[in-house]
């Protein structure tokens, strides 16, 4: 009796471990700063943040930057960093007509 109670009690243990598994994968969003360099998903250099938009929390939600000749914001969540700049999931031809 007392091994099959060992059982479930084992069972619970292995099945909470797994379920935290997940957390330890999730990453930090990078460090998004004014005057990074950024990067579009094709490869192209971009520009430098200008200026970082923020919700009214302080939360950054975008990236000011000159475009072509123009200011766009890229939003923050389209960010990641890549070694020591910020790449953009957005094409050149996503960011040419924004």
């Amino acid at each position: 009796m007392v091994k099959l109670m060992k059982f479930p009690m084992i069972l619970a243990v292995v099945a909470a471990t797994a379920l935290q598994a997940p957390a330890f994968a999730q990453t930090e969003a990078p460090a998004i700063k004014a005057r990074a360099t950024v990067y579009s998903a094709d490869g192209t250099k971009i520009g430098r943040i200008d200026k970082l938009v923020e919700d009214s929390s302080g939360a950054v939600t975008g990236a000011r930057i000159v475009y072509r000749g123009k200011f766009i914001t890229i939003p923050a969540n389209s960010l990641a960093a890549d070694g020591d700049h910020l790449k953009t999931s957005l094409t050149n031809d996503v960011l040419k007509k924004m």
